[in-house]
C-alpha cells in the first residue's frame, strides 16, 4: 500500500499549532481541552490552538482573549481542509465524554496518514484507546485539563523526534483492507 506522506516542516518548537477540524456538541465538550490549552499557553505562549467546523455550541467563556489575540482560532467549514492540516503540528481527536463509548471517530481513522502527532481526547473503554494504544505517535488522554496539558507537551516531544509507528494502523484503516474486510464478512 502507497501512503502519502503528508508532513510538512515544523516551525520553531516554541510555536505550536493544535488542530481540531469537526463538529463540537454536547458530547465532546471543549472546556477541558481550552482549560489544558490554556495551562500550556504558560510554557510555550506563542502556541495555537485552531478549530476548524462547527464549534457554535461550544463554550468558549473566559477565552475571549485568546480568540481576541489569535491564539485560538475558529473557522466555519471549508473543502480547502488541507490549508489548515499544513498549518498544524499536532492533530486533536476528541470523542465524546463517555467511559466505554461504542464509536471511533472517522477523523482519527483520516489523521493516520499525516505524520503528524496526534492526542486523542476520550474516555476509558473507547475504541480509539483499546485499537490504538500503544504508539508513541498517538498521545491518549481522558477529558481532563491537566492530561490535555501533559498529552500537549508529549506531543510536541513527539513531533519533534517523529518516528513513523503506526504503519501497520494505516495498512488496517487503508480503504482497500476495510472493503476488503466489509466483503469477507
Amino acid at each position: 500500500h502507497t501512503f502519502l506522506n503528508k508532513s510538512l516542516k515544523r516551525n520553531d518548537s516554541a510555536c505550536i499549532t493544535f488542530l481540531y477540524p469537526g463538529e463540537v456538541y454536547a458530547p465532546r465538550k471543549i472546556d477541558a481541552l481550552l482549560s489544558g490549552f490554556k495551562n500550556y499557553l504558560k510554557d510555550r505562549p506563542h502556541s495555537k490552538l485552531i478549530f476548524v467546523g462547527n464549534s457554535k455550541f461550544a463554550d468558549f467563556t473566559n477565552y475571549e482573549s485568546l480568540i481576541d489575540s489569535g491564539t485560538i482560532e475558529r473557522h466555519g467549514y471549508t473543502k480547502n481542509i488541507d490549508v489548515f492540516y499544513e498549518r498544524a503540528d499536532v492533530l486533536i481527536d476528541l470523542n465524546a465524554n463517555i467511559e466505554n463509548d461504542v464509536f471511533l471517530s472517522s477523523k482519527v481513522c483520516n489523521y493516520l496518514s499525516y505524520n503528524k502527532p496526534i492526542i486523542s481526547i476520550s474516555e476509558l473503554g473507547s475504541p480509539v484507546r483499546s485499537m490504538m494504544s500503544g504508539y508513541q505517535t498517538i498521545i491518549h488522554c481522558r477529558h481532563n485539563s491537566e492530561e490535555i496539558y501533559a498529552a500537549m507537551h508529549s506531543a510536541r516531544t513527539t513531533a519533534e523526534k517523529y518516528v513513523d509507528d503506526r504503519n501497520d494502523l494505516r495498512v488496517k484503516f487503508s480503504p482497500d483492507v476495510v472493503e476488503k474486510k466489509f466483503y469477507d464478512d
